[in-house]
């Protein structure tokens, strides 16, 4: 499955040489506009019917189609490894996956002006947190960069642990941001889907 230039590639992305590159389902292009209008990051590990579904529903909102987006680095784990990418690509059969080296969503941002996201609850409450940032100001800061930029994030509820269905309506947003955040509501998605629920049920390996 592997594409000649897989390692390079990934070393590429590491280093800096490359921002972000396309992955076709068969080799690895450049991006194109259009490859960037609706982003949903994640780490897909693994990839399942939640994310797929909530792709679903975003695209049909928005109408332009999903590109899923995977950092291969991240702020507080080692990269990727080229076995642990092989693996995150393989759930990707037909492409539509872009790599990048923007871990952070200020990255993402900056490499996609304009675009929109698709989160689910739990990612946009990160996003939001304070103790996510370096000083106080710096989460108005980075909104404020989102708003400049033109973004977008469009949130998918999730079931909290009191089993309770949150939505974007009950984030703590500043008045002045909440048109970034765009609730996707109880009746257009829910699925009560855990990816650490999922990787805890892998069998052992080996």
């Amino acid at each position: 499955m592997m594409s000649p230039p897989f390692r390079e590639i990934l070393q590429e992305l590491v280093n800096g040489a490359q921002s972000a590159v396309l992955w076709t389902g068969t080799c690895f292009n450049p991006p194109a506009s259009d490859d960037s209008r609706l982003l949903f990051p994640g780490s897909f590990n693994p990839l399942h019917a939640g994310h797929q579904q909530l792709a679903d529903v975003a695209a049909n909102v928005s109408a332009e189609p999903v590109t899923y987006e995977l950092s291969v680095t991240n702020v507080d784990k080692p990269p990727l490894s080229a076995g642990q990418l092989q693996t995150r690509l393989e759930q990707f059969p037909n492409g539509g996956l872009l790599l990048t080296n923007a871990p952070l969503f200020a990255d993402k941002g900056r490499l996609f002006p304009g675009c929109r996201f698709v989160v689910g609850m739990d990612t946009a409450q990160r996003l939001l947190a304070p103790r996510y940032y370096s000083a106080p100001d710096r989460l108005q800061a980075t909104l404020q960069e989102f708003m400049d930029r033109g973004h977008q994030f469009l949130v998918g509820g999730r079931v909290n642990s009191n089993d309770e269905f949150q939505t974007a309506m009950e984030l703590r947003v500043p008045k002045q941001f909440r048109s970034l955040f765009r609730n996707l509501s109880e009746a257009e998605f829910r699925m009560d889907i855990s990816s650490t629920a999922l990787r805890q049920a892998r069998p052992p390996q080996g």
